[in-house]
């Protein structure tokens, strides 16, 4: 199961999901083990980290339907990265952020790149599909 934001051939960043579990048995909090692949300039690797896919879900259909202007996402277990998205009133969302290669690591790559809003809307379809399963 994956969802990205960008594109394959240029600056991206895909989430691979791979195990759920939830992080409490009381909030059943839905989390999913991820390999984060990404693509930036000349810059390309892979990082492992725990994503809440509703958190997700939620905060990019607010950034869609202008609930929120602004919107950030971040592996609050290992915190390896770190997004914050924005429309820019183009039609287009920045996104700009940080992802190092461990925890802990000061090995971090900052990053920022433009995606046009219909990729969001696909990331948004592609997460309500994963939820619906």
């Amino acid at each position: 199961m994956f969802i990205g934001l960008g594109n394959k051939e240029t600056d991206h960043i895909f989430f691979e999901l791979q195990q759920e579990y939830y992080l409490s048995s009381v909030d059943r909090v839905k989390c999913y083990t991820s390999i984060i692949s990404f693509k930036i300039g000349g810059f390309q690797g892979n990082v492992e980290a725990i994503i809440g896919i509703n958190d997700l879900n939620v905060l990019l259909k607010n950034l869609h339907d202008k609930v929120s202007e602004t919107i950030f996402f971040y592996d609050a277990v290992n915190e390896v990265f770190e997004l914050k998205l924005y429309e820019d009133k183009l039609g287009h969302i920045k996104i700009s952020g940080k992802i190092c290669d461990k925890p802990g690591s000061d090995n971090i790559l900052n990053f920022s790149f433009l995606i046009d809003q219909i990729q969001l809307e696909n990331a948004i379809d592609d997460i309500s599909k994963i939820i619906r399963v």
